[in-house]
């Protein structure tokens, strides 16, 4: 689960931590408004929670529109006094960061006895996008951030508004409202015992009453809200909820929003899609076993496709988990992937595994690399692990596929430790691979064989094997294929066994190798069995 759960960054590595986060990809680029225009309805409300790299401590920043750019609230709450985090640090400064600029000062942060406090700063004239990151330092008049870091935004997280001052917050009227809808008996009771009167009589008789959880807007779709209620009964979770002002998911780059149940230690459970159309005048009902409690947060993701294994990174809205600033410590890994040149792979799919395991369940971090090949994995357990990469669409497999690993020693292993960023990891992909195409017939009438397995047999190991299927229409097959030797079988239901060069014995196949980077076409005849 990629929750940024780790605290506190070590003080030497501060200054290459904050060239990273200019690297990271912008959750909010998508936002940027034309100078002297009006307000874009993206910007009514806009909210951030920063990166905390101290225990118990958790901060936030709320953007408002103005005629010059916008003003940022930063607000902190759980704050130690500056010397526990630095002997000689007396203040908490606040600094914007922007690529090509130099660190801008905006001001002191000043926290009460509880450690709560806030600041709020307008947008530097300089920088239309910027992140936002707070240090402990020696005195109000440090040029530049050099003490522990406690705060951090992504990169580019601020992003210039432009337009007259709204308020932020959801009235009290709209929130009673939005209750109303989530309370409302809109569905049609077709049948007395059905689905949908299954999951409202468990959730009105639910021994205490249900849970009410509120949803916030998150990367990318700021303004949307929603609240939810949940209860669990005979091992099944039954959930009702409502969202307002979510964007369909064309408009974000995706096919649908999925929802996903948190539960309380990090499993992340496939709660069901949201409807296609008319998302915010819809309820969204939801029945899921194997839950006995419904002590679970709510995520909302945009993905491409249903169902889908793990959350993508594009989060919609989410519940606040207390429990994230109190539970487990994580750590983060923050590196490049690059080609066999050295040259940086942009749009790259980066992944972590424990070294130690085999297989995991539960979802893992995953992350994508921005324009310059950079990527940051938070959510990560501390420990020894393997950092995979991958990018098919530009020929580069999946690395954990042992099957296409020519040097498993290229592959590189970090430590991660509680609490801290593990910097400096490099992920070298290539050379690049084949691609297969392939069309299964029937020998006798020149028909598409509709189900058949295609299984590929390194010739340097013949254990080390990578099986698929069809995935297109008409008996057809695409897939990556490494530049080494393999032979190659094809099996069907029905059909005689066929070996790559027509021989009946994998042993008698002929070898097939493939340049990099080119391109092989297969027309596979296979012969049914003899009655």
């Amino acid at each position: 689960m990629t929750n940024g759960f780790f605290r506190r960054a070590r003080r030497a590595s501060l200054p290459a931590l904050v060239t990273s986060l200019l690297l990271l990809a912008s959750p909010l680029s998508g936002l940027a408004t034309k100078k002297g225009g009006q307000e874009p309805s993206s910007a009514k409300r806009v909210g951030v929670r920063l990166r905390s790299f101290v225990p118990n401590a958790s901060g936030s920043l709320y953007f408002e529109p103005t005629p010059m750019g916008g003003v940022v609230r930063m607000t902190a709450l759980g704050l130690p006094a500056p010397e526990t985090l630095m002997p000689d640090a007396h203040v908490f400064l606040v600094w914007a960061v922007a690529p090509g600029e130099r660190p801008l000062r905006v001001g002191e942060l000043r926290a009460d006895a509880s450690g709560n406090g806030g600041i709020e700063f307008a947008r530097p004239s300089s920088f239309e996008k910027y992140s936002v990151v707070m240090t402990v330092e020696p005195d109000a008049a440090a040029p530049a951030p050099a003490g522990v870091m406690v705060f951090a935004s992504r990169a580019g997280a601020v992003t210039a508004f432009y337009g007259e001052k709204k308020e932020q917050r959801l009235s009290d009227s709209r929130r009673r409202a939005i209750d109303r809808e989530l309370n409302r008996s809109a569905k049609v009771r077709r049948i007395t015992n059905d689905f949908y009167s299954e999951v409202d009589d468990a959730l009105d008789s639910a021994e205490g009453g249900a849970r009410t959880l509120e949803l916030f807007g998150d990367e990318i779709a700021p303004n949307a809200h929603g609240l939810a209620r949940l209860a669990s009964r005979n091992e099944n979770i039954y959930v009702r909820t409502v969202i307002k002002k979510l964007p369909l998911p064309s408009a974000v780059g995706a096919n649908t929003f999925v929802l996903w149940g948190v539960v309380p230690d990090g499993r992340i459970a496939y709660m069901g899609s949201l409807p296609a159309m008319d998302i915010s005048n819809s309820d969204t009902y939801v029945r899921v076993g194997g839950f006995r409690s419904s002590d679970l947060d709510l995520l909302v993701t945009a993905e491409m496709r249903r169902p889908v294994m793990r959350p993508s990174g594009l989060r919609a809205v989410s519940t606040h988990n207390p429990r994230e600033e109190s539970g487990p410590a994580f750590g983060a890994i923050e590196g490049r992937v690059v080609d066999a040149a050295g040259q940086p792979l942009a749009g790259a799919v980066v992944e972590v595994r424990p070294a130690d395991q085999m297989a995991t369940s539960g979802a893992l971090p995953v992350a994508y690399t921005n324009e310059e090949g950079r990527f940051f994995l938070d959510g990560v357990t501390p420990g020894t692990h393997m950092i995979y990469a991958s990018k098919e669409d530009d020929g580069y497999p999946a690395t954990f596929l042992a099957f296409f690993v020519t040097d498993a020693s290229a592959i590189p292993k970090v430590t991660v430790y509680n609490k801290q960023v593990t910097e400096g990891t490099l992920v070298r992909l290539g050379p690049k691979a084949a691609r297969l195409f392939g069309r299964v017939v029937d020998a006798r009438t020149g028909q598409p064989v509709e189900e058949a397995e295609i299984i590929l047999y390194r010739e340097d190991n013949p254990d080390n094997y990578f099986s698929f299927g069809l995935n297109a229409d008409g008996g057809r097959f695409q897939r990556l294929i490494p530049s080494i030797g393999f032979r190659m079988k094809v099996s069907s239901p029905g059909y005689e066994d066929w070996y790559y060069s027509g021989t009946p014995a994998r042993e008698q196949a002929e070898v097939i190798r493939v340049e990099p980077n080119t391109t092989k076409e297969l027309l596979i005849s296979l012969s049914p069995l003899k009655r």
